[in-house]
């Protein structure tokens, strides 16, 4: 496969690579230019036409390195994800106590890809990392280096039953929540950027049916090739008290963001429906 053979290539080939993808996205196909622009307005509506086309810049620039570094994870060994991806203070996860499953929540903030694998590589808990079927053909690729070092990929209408399975058991389940879910009617809603913001109640309802501790962890960029990462707890996960953890989770994603607009996935059509009255 393409994807394997690009991934021997030393990563500064790589990055080579990424610049002439950020062209074709930004300049040649436009890649979701007007979704791009569209959300960061939303987001910083005060921030300056120019601002806004910087930062959109700046997103394809990042986006493009991403991808690269995914690829390259196809080959990247285990004391190298250690190197480059550094986890400030992963004994918190301690806190959670006892033998049962922690929900581990992230962002498409930064490289989330490699922040998987170091957390699987340092932390020595059983990971599923929870996943929907890919649309584009690097889905299958993609599964594949998820699980290179350990991680388990779960499709994310099966992670009811995994849970179900090893609700005795020290294991985190690992989930990019951050995206707009199907059903948003349905969906909880709590504020991102001021503005009313679905996001998945599966994850919610799952999380509080089993009382699990939340955590939230993304990977910052601290140089090209170089990420760190902090873990927030979020709390413990109660029925009928969804929202609580939620908002918790909305609110760690825009301080992510907020400090570094460009590593979130703004390509992503965020808002793109209304809330229910009430909501």
């Amino acid at each position: 496969m393409l994807y394997r053979l690009l991934s021997r290539l030393p990563l500064g080939v790589l990055y080579a690579l990424s610049r002439m993808f950020f062209w074709l996205m930004r300049d040649v196909f436009r890649y979701r230019r007007a979704v791009v622009r569209g959300n960061l307005r939303r987001a910083f509506p005060d921030a300056p036409a120019a601002r806004i086309r910087e930062l959109s810049a700046g997103f394809y620039r990042e986006l493009a390195d991403v991808a690269a570094e995914t690829v390259k994870l196809a080959s990247l060994d285990a004391r190298d994800v250690r190197r480059r991806v550094q986890l400030d203070n992963p004994e918190i996860l301690d806190e959670a106590g006892g033998d049962r499953p922690v929900l581990l929540l992230s962002a498409h903030f930064g490289n989330w890809e490699w922040l998987l694998q170091s957390c699987m590589l340092s932390l020595g808990w059983p990971m599923f990392a929870v996943h929907k079927p890919q649309r584009l053909g690097a889905g299958a690729f993609i599964n594949d280096v998820r699980a290179r070092f350990g991680a388990v990929p779960v499709r994310h209408r099966e992670v009811g039953r995994e849970v179900v399975r090893r609700r005795r058991r020290r294991c985190l389940f690992a989930v990019v929540a951050d995206q707009e879910p199907k059903g948003a009617r349905n969906a909880c809603w709590t504020p991102l950027f001021g503005r009313p913001t679905a996001f998945s109640s599966e994850v919610a309802r799952l999380a509080a049916m089993f009382r699990t501790p939340v955590f939230f962890v993304a990977a910052e960029r601290c140089g090209r090739g170089h990420y760190r990462a902090r873990f927030e707890r979020l709390g413990v996960a109660r029925k009928g008290k969804e929202d609580e953890f939620i908002r918790a989770y909305a609110a760690a994603i825009e301080r992510c963001i907020r400090r570094r607009p460009q590593a979130w996935l703004w390509s992503h059509r965020r808002w793109k429906h209304a809330p229910p009255d009430g909501a």
